[in-house]
């Protein structure tokens, strides 16, 4: 029985790592700017991939949803995914703290969240 949970657990955190790297990446290919402005505009979500540079073939976007929705389902953690062209005039970092506080990742009361920048 424990041992059942500690492989389970494992699993959790394969997978966590699984999903942590395509975020990375994809957040990285924004490109950053050194120069920090206000009235940047941040696009709505539509779903748990958000392409908007148009990288992600739909295929891709199909398996990421469904993966994410399983993670979800089983570890209540919140997952989006957002590609952009850019991100000028802000840093990928500063423009990754603005889709999170507009998005409202993450449940009320749990701490379910983590953002992913530069």
């Amino acid at each position: 029985m424990a041992g059942q949970r500690v492989g389970e657990r494992e699993g959790e955190v394969a997978v966590k790592k699984l999903l942590l790297l395509p975020a990375c990446l994809l957040l990285l290919l924004c490109l950053p700017s050194p120069s920090p402005s206000q009235g940047v505009t941040i696009p709505s979500p539509l779903g748990y991939v958000n392409d908007y540079a148009g990288v992600i073939d739909p295929a891709t976007e199909t398996a990421l949803t469904n993966l994410i929705k399983a993670v979800e389902q089983k570890t209540t953690a919140e997952i989006a995914i957002l590609t952009v062209e850019t991100t000028k005039p802000l840093e990928t970092f500063q423009y990754s703290i603005q889709v999170f506080d507009q998005w409202k990742i993450g449940k009320k009361g749990k701490d379910n969240q983590e953002e992913v920048g530069k």
